[in-house]
């Protein structure tokens, strides 16, 4: 076994909405981790829907959830580590949202908190079965409750002029990327996807040579830009690619499970 531990993003990556993993590659993960791997997701969705997919597809262990703000041991319930924005940043990042017309939504420890109903805020509450809360005021929200990340949903045709803005006018404490056409995700800068595998990897006292990660987006960038073996499937971004230290096959063809059975077992 090549690797001992391997980090994986969710959608695009490993398996798609709402819960869904091929048969296949579920059987190899189980394999994998009868064998003594450990097997992480690692997405923006927050905890508890990462939990679900564990569920439904009976594989438990660590997750990272919030795309990186959040780590839980799911066998024992645990939270390991857990981020927020700070408030100022919140505020500000509800603020830009505002100028540009589409909808904020905040992370919290307790699900999503939103303000408009919206078929975006449906999709998750209803399809993903995402637990949510609709308050009357985003801003008055952040400035009582931990927000672990804030999305911008947006028009795709106007995502990347957004992220660009955004990384000129917020502080340098703000992460923005993407982890789909439809979204702009802002997070501390020491809660992204990266720093949760470090993180994790001195918890269970791993070696980053020991560690793979696997993703797809840009908001994969610093969970496969590290000093472990970070891959991209072959249908990644662009900007993923170009960090990446291999591509691997596209989504269709279970990546997961390709990797898997190409190192460690």
């Amino acid at each position: 076994m090549k690797y001992k531990m391997i980090v994986s993003d969710f959608d695009g990556t490993l398996g798609k909405v709402p819960h869904e993993i091929q048969e296949e590659t579920v059987k190899t993960i189980k394999k994998y981790q009868q064998q003594g791997g450990i097997f992480v997701i690692c997405s923006g969705r927050g905890p508890g829907n990462i939990q679900k997919i564990y569920s439904k597809h009976g594989l438990n262990g660590y997750l990272i959830g919030c795309q990186g703000s959040v780590i839980l041991d799911t066998k024992n319930d645990k939270e390991i580590w857990s981020g927020h924005l700070d408030k100022e940043s919140a505020l500000k990042i509800i603020d830009e949202i505002k100028k540009t017309g589409f909808q904020a939504v905040v992370y919290y420890k307790g699900g999503i908190a939103y303000d408009i109903e919206s078929d975006y805020v449906k999709f998750y509450l209803t399809t993903l079965k995402e637990s949510g809360v609709k308050v009357d005021n985003l801003s008055k929200f952040v400035e009582t409750t931990k927000a672990y990340k804030i999305n911008a949903i947006v028009d795709p045709d106007k995502r990347d002029v957004i992220i660009k803005n955004f990384k000129k006018v917020l502080s340098n404490n703000v992460l923005v990327n993407s982890g789909s056409k439809h979204l702009v995700e802002c997070v501390n800068v020491n809660c992204n996807k990266g720093q949760a595998v470090k993180s994790l990897a001195e918890y269970l006292n791993i070696d980053y040579k020991d560690i793979m990660t696997v993703g797809d987006s840009t908001n994969d960038i610093e969970l496969v830009l590290g000093e472990w073996h970070g891959v991209a499937v072959g249908d990644a971004e662009p900007e993923l690619k170009a960090v990446a230290k291999e591509i691997t096959v596209p989504f269709e063809n279970q990546p997961i499970k390709e990797l898997i059975d190409k190192y460690c077992l």
